[in-house]
């Protein structure tokens, strides 16, 4: 065997290892941007969430900002 078919073969292995990491490492790059969707989908639901609990806290806030008006309209009267 002439020495340059023999580093074709012996240099075979190495790039079967390098087509396999490659392989690897892109199928790693899809995983992580499906799980970077996923997370950024997941943050947009919270904040929706947190934005209607805040907007819901506001409006408890201001109808007892209106009673707490109101009952000092009337202990006022009183006195």
């Amino acid at each position: 065997m002439p020495e340059s078919q023999s580093r074709l073969y012996g240099s075979l292995p190495a790039w079967g290892a390098l087509v396999i990491s490659l392989a690897a490492l892109a199928f790693s790059a899809g995983t992580l941007r499906s799980e970077l969707a996923t997370a950024q989908s997941r943050l947009a639901k919270l904040e929706q969430r947190a934005d209607i609990q805040s907007r819901a806290g506001n409006q408890v806030n201001d109808r007892l900002a209106r009673i707490e008006t109101k009952l000092d309209l009337v202990l006022e009267e009183r006195r």
